[in-house]
């Protein structure tokens, strides 16, 4: 593990730019006869509104042919009278209400096309059984049940109308394809340029300290939800722990750990740290000296995106992760980082601790991937690719 040190902005959530500053982007954007795409989210947060519409913001603020504005539900009484301007109205994983359905009409009225994004397999109440039990939400709960059914039917009402999809991958497409026989296209989660600028900083720290003779393994949580997917790995690594006197494991953001791990937690083989901003968040990855992303195995949780083996590659930190879609489509094992079954995790970390891995050349490979396709030229362009090619098929100015 690293010690390191690094002075976080203060600034943790930049996307909360006042509505005028964002709408001016909008007019200059229009003015300019840049294609804007209008992208109305919920509400912000710092999970799937920072990597599906911030971060796309971002991106395409270097781009000559496109903007992204974006705007929340309760902004709707501005926007939908200007969205005749609009190239595309863009609902990000949005649950239906009547504001929203109002956008749509507008839309609709005014010939302009409604796109749906979407980060997971939220849409599709046949599937509901499936994501409630690798989520560990029990149905049998009617408080948990009425939440979900509301939950997956708001956002499949929304979804439904739109003439076509933006996705992370696609596997994921492919289920929206079945669902509701439109067009997709895929536009990866990404890193942003504060991201990109904390990690480099990181790595120059790294480079020049020395790790404490600690091995710690690092599992990131962006909700409790994830606790099955740690259980398919645990019981190995906990053996791990047991077996290797300097082997620890940190577990960041929400989790609450299974029963027997009293005496792991006693003797600080396991510790915990909550939820931090997505900058310290690169701060914690880069401290570590393995990453962990066990996951359940199934046409859920092959929907996700492989966000974890980016973020932890920028910080040089290798990934051992679940062979599902996106990280085995992600990672080449045993040169950009690491896949394990169950089963794996034991054997594989072994190796990975006893020194068996050039580590340094595998997180130079990983970095190198990752800058080249998670960010940058390369990545803008595939956005811009994807929303000339969405555009195209739904019948939009292309």
């Amino acid at each position: 593990m690293y010690r390191l040190r690094l002075t976080i902005p203060d600034c943790r959530d930049p996307w909360l730019l006042p509505q005028e500053r964002r709408m001016r982007v909008f007019y200059e954007a229009c003015a300019s006869g840049l294609k804007c795409i209008v992208a109305i989210y919920n509400r912000p947060d710092n999970s799937t509104f920072r990597y599906r519409v911030y971060n796309v913001f971002r991106a395409l603020e270097n781009s000559s042919s496109f903007r992204l504005c974006y705007f929340y539900e309760n902004e709707l009484q501005n926007v939908i009278p200007r969205l005749g301007s609009a190239a595309a109205l863009l609902l990000c994983r949005t649950a239906w209400t009547p504001a929203i359905q109002r956008a749509i009409d507008t839309a609709r009225t005014k010939g302009i096309p409604v796109l749906f994004d979407v980060d997971d397999r939220v849409f599709d109440l046949d599937c509901l059984q499936l994501v409630a039990s690798t989520l560990d939400a029990s149905l049998e709960d009617e408080g948990q049940r009425t939440y979900w059914v509301n939950y997956v039917a708001s956002i499949c009402m929304t979804a439904k109308q739109a003439d076509g999809f933006t996705t992370t991958n696609a596997f994921l497409g492919g289920r929206l394809q079945d669902k509701f026989g439109k067009p997709f296209v895929c536009i990866e989660n990404s890193l942003n340029e504060e991201q990109l600028v904390v990690s480099a900083e990181l790595r120059k720290l790294k480079a020049e300290a020395d790790p404490d003779g600690d091995f710690v393994m690092g599992y990131f949580s962006g909700s409790p939800s994830h606790v099955n997917d740690l259980k398919t790995a645990l019981p190995e690594l906990v053996a791990l722990l047991r077996r290797y006197e300097n082997m620890k494991l940190m577990v960041v953001g929400y989790m609450d750990l299974p029963d027997g791990m009293d005496d792991l937690v006693a003797a600080k083989k396991i510790f915990t740290m909550p939820f931090v901003d997505f900058r310290t968040l690169q701060l914690l990855i880069a401290r570590i000296d393995l990453n962990v992303v066990p996951m359940v195995e199934n046409s859920f949780t092959d929907c996700k995106s492989e966000l974890k083996f980016f973020e932890s590659a920028v910080v040089d930190v290798p990934t051992c992760a679940a062979p599902v879609y996106a990280y085995r489509n992600s990672i080449q094992n045993g040169k950009t980082g690491f896949l394990c079954k169950q089963g794996e995790w034991y054997s594989t970390i072994s190796d990975i601790y006893s020194g068996k891995h050039d580590l340094k050349a595998i997180d130079a490979d990983a970095r190198n991937y990752v800058l080249n396709r998670y960010c940058g030229a390369n990545f803008l362009n595939s956005v811009e690719v994807a929303y000339r090619s969405i555009l195209r098929q739904v019948g939009g100015e292309a």
